[in-house]
């Protein structure tokens, strides 16, 4: 996530948004078995929960989950989403992974999902010299949106026309 508060921003960069990845609570096969699933954010009392901790400990996803439980409820501390889908998967607590997970996890549930200003985005950057370079244009004009066109397809979305 881009932001002026955990990287030095330099204005002069081409920026182009390929697209937003929402994020959600998911919960597995087996925790629901055992410990039922939340009917959403407020019903998370006695709810077992994973978190991120590391460098993405202060994301705000982290923080709004943190918000919303208490202490007592967090069972594991997890560096990076791979690892949150992991713990997730074995049935050790909810977690925050990207929604698009639902579309090829048969065996996740989705208790919410969260605010979409606490997802990420991804960009395609060029520093503003070699965006004058005729290919690095080029591609970045070609790339930008078939690869975000490609993201909403795959995730069940609409898919814009390709740009002429």
């Amino acid at each position: 996530r881009l932001t002026n508060a955990n990287l030095s921003f330099d204005p002069s960069l081409i920026c182009r948004k390929l697209f937003d990845m929402p994020l959600s609570l998911f919960a597995s096969q087996s925790y629901v078995d055992k410990h039922g699933l939340p009917k959403g954010i407020h019903d998370l009392a006695g709810h077992k929960v994973l978190v991120f901790g590391g460098a993405l400990a202060s994301h705000p996803a982290n923080h709004w989950l943190m918000s919303r439980v208490e202490e007592t409820q967090i069972v594991q501390t997890c560096r990076d989403v791979r690892n949150i889908y992991t713990n997730v998967k074995m049935g050790m607590g909810l977690g925050i992974i990207p929604s698009e997970f639902k579309n090829n996890n048969p065996d996740l549930f989705q208790c919410c999902e969260l605010p979409i200003e606490l997802g990420s985005s991804a960009w395609l950057i060029a520093n503003p010299v070699a965006y004058q370079r005729p290919e690095v244009k080029a591609f970045m004009q070609f790339f930008a949106p078939r690869y975000a066109a490609l993201y909403r397809k795959q995730r069940g979305g609409e898919v814009a026309p390709e740009p002429k």
